[in-house]
Formats: C-alpha cells, sequence, structure tokens
C-alpha cells in the first residue's frame, strides 16, 4: 500500500489504456488526492466517504475514464490528510490489467513486523 500524510508529496506511474483510478483506504483521517494525466492540469478527488468515520473502508474512484488508447502518466499528490492507494486500477479496450507497482516513487507503508515468543 502507498501511503503519505505529507502534503505535496507526489508519485507517478505509466500504464496504456483508457481508463485508469485507484482502490483506497478511506478511514477517518482520509484527505484529498490531487492528480493529473499526461502533464494536464491538476484535479482533485476527495477520498473521505459517509462511512470512513468509523472504519478504513476499502473505496475504488475512477479518475479518468474517457482517455485516448494509449500510453499514459498519472500523477498524484497529497492535497491534505492521509492518503492509502492499496491498488492502481487500468482498463484497456479489450480488458482490465493486474495493478502495477513498479514505476511508483513514493513511500510505501511499512510491513507489520511478525511477533516473537510464538
Amino acid at each position: 500500500m502507498l501511503v503519505s500524510e505529507t502534503p505535496g508529496e507526489e508519485c507517478r506511474f505509466r500504464f496504456e489504456g483508457t481508463a485508469v483510478g485507484i482502490f483506497v483506504a478511506a478511514g477517518p483521517d482520509a484527505g484529498t488526492l490531487e492528480f493529473r494525466i499526461d502533464g494536464a492540469r491538476w484535479r482533485s478527488q476527495k477520498l473521505f466517504t459517509n462511512w470512513s468515520k468509523s472504519l478504513h473502508i476499502p473505496w475504488a474512484y475512477v479518475l479518468d475514464s474517457d482517455l485516448a488508447p494509449a500510453r499514459h502518466e498519472l500523477a498524484m499528490r497529497v492535497s491534505s490528510g492521509a492518503v492509502r492507494v492499496a491498488h492502481l486500477l487500468v482498463t484497456k479496450c479489450n480488458g482490465v490489467y493486474p495493478p502495477v507497482h513498479r514505476n511508483f516513487s513514493c513511500r510505501r507503508s511499512p510491513r507489520p513486523r511478525p511477533e516473537s515468543g510464538r
């Protein structure tokens, strides 16, 4: 999972397809994500849901669904609050690609350490 609470922290990823979205964990501290595709103007997406006040709910957001069938670059940055991206969602005309994480330049959330003595 890609996690940040630092306003202005940015990551990018390249994909090929006609639509792109994110699957997030939207909890009580969920903030606002800014994004742009192929260097266009920055847009924003609020990540807080009606249920975020009491739990971290998995939620999907479509960021753009009207892209030309080509290679694109998605840039995302934290505007406010916490941003937790679990998966990237990419659709191509003939199907859905699995999430791709190898092109990220963001910090990743730490993995829990196993408890010792058991």
